[in-house]
């Protein structure tokens, strides 16, 4: 996938996101998550104006970032886009954020070699975590300079 446009997402454009956020599966209230001071929300597009293809939704507490929701269109899945999102958060090393957490279930295993490509490690895993009793591994990557070069240079090299 060509490279894509990651923004933050403003507030009248919340309903570009809505139907992703009720394919993730969480029930993210991404409109509520933007009111949030500790809340931040990026989007990915093909261009401005476009439709998003994919979100990540972060909560920003002292140093650490904590991925809250995360999702991607089906049809573009597998296409670089989550990857590009998860990036972007790498990047946000430079405001003085030193790791990003996540919860991941346990039976997702594409989204864990996804996580793990760009550097996350897993912490441990935390039984009976989603309310269908699914356990939940909890994941972890220290943001180091080069995050977002590695994560890229990894990507690259896998495909």
């Amino acid at each position: 996938m060509a490279e894509l446009l990651i923004e933050a997402l403003p507030a009248e454009a919340v309903d570009d996101v809505a139907q992703l956020s009720d394919l993730s599966g969480l029930q993210v209230n991404v409109g509520q998550e933007l009111q949030q001071s500790h809340a931040a929300v990026f989007v990915a597009r093909e261009s401005k104006g476009t439709a998003a293809l994919a979100y990540v939704v972060l909560w920003k507490v002292a140093d650490e970032l904590q991925i809250v929701d995360i999702a991607t269109a089906p049809r573009h899945r597998r296409r670089g886009a989550a990857r590009q999102l998860l990036e972007h958060v790498g990047s946000l090393r430079r405001h003085g954020f030193s790791c990003v957490l996540l919860e991941v279930r346990s039976s997702n295993t594409a989204a864990r070699a996804l996580y793990e490509r760009v550097g996350f490690v897993e912490l441990r895993v935390r039984r009976g975590y989603y309310s269908d009793g699914e356990d939940a591994v909890e994941m972890s990557w220290q943001l180091t300079p080069d995050s977002q070069t590695s994560a890229t240079g990894a990507a690259k090299r896998r495909t």
